[in-house]
């Protein structure tokens, strides 16, 4: 089970980052739209599998 995570220099984390403790057997996250949900999961998922994590680029374009 993981205990802790720790997340920094990654999409929309800086260097000082995000710590979630006190994780328990399931979790849930949630927030607006651009908090780092995805880059959460992203990073769980590529941790599980010792791969690199991918660099997340998203561009939106709204017409002018």
């Amino acid at each position: 089970m993981i205990d802790e995570i720790v997340i920094r220099n990654v999409a929309t984390y800086d260097s000082d980052g995000v710590k979630l403790s006190n994780l328990g057997k399931v979790n849930y996250f949630y927030g607006s739209n651009g908090s780092g949900k995805t880059t959460i999961s992203e990073v769980l998922r590529n941790s599980s599998s010792h791969a690199k994590p991918p660099l997340i680029v998203r561009k939106i374009c709204y017409p002018a």
